[in-house]
């Protein structure tokens, strides 16, 4: 799966912003905070874009990358818990 269309989407939302300037910012760039409301947002607004393995894949994607980046361990995280809740 490729995930770059899904950063991109996710970086275009408005999710991510600089702690300092408040400006729209990449997910990855230097302090960098996540308003989680708008993440729950996308995911759910994006949860017919994707099967469930998809989402799976995309969670371990994010995982992995967590080292580049404290956000994608928040990513990971977030998608983990709306897995949990769409498969229940």
């Amino acid at each position: 799966m490729d995930t770059r269309q899904f950063e991109d989407d996710m970086d275009e939302s408005g999710i991510f912003t600089n702690a300092i300037s408040g400006n729209i910012s990449h997910h990855e760039a230097y302090n960098t905070v996540m308003d989680f409301g708008k993440m729950d947002k996308f995911l759910n607004d994006n949860r017919s874009k994707y099967t469930l393995d998809e989402w799976r894949e995309l969670k371990l994607h994010f995982a992995d990358i967590g080292y580049l980046s404290p956000i994608n361990t928040l990513i990971a995280i977030r998608i983990r818990r709306k897995l949990e809740q769409w498969e229940s």
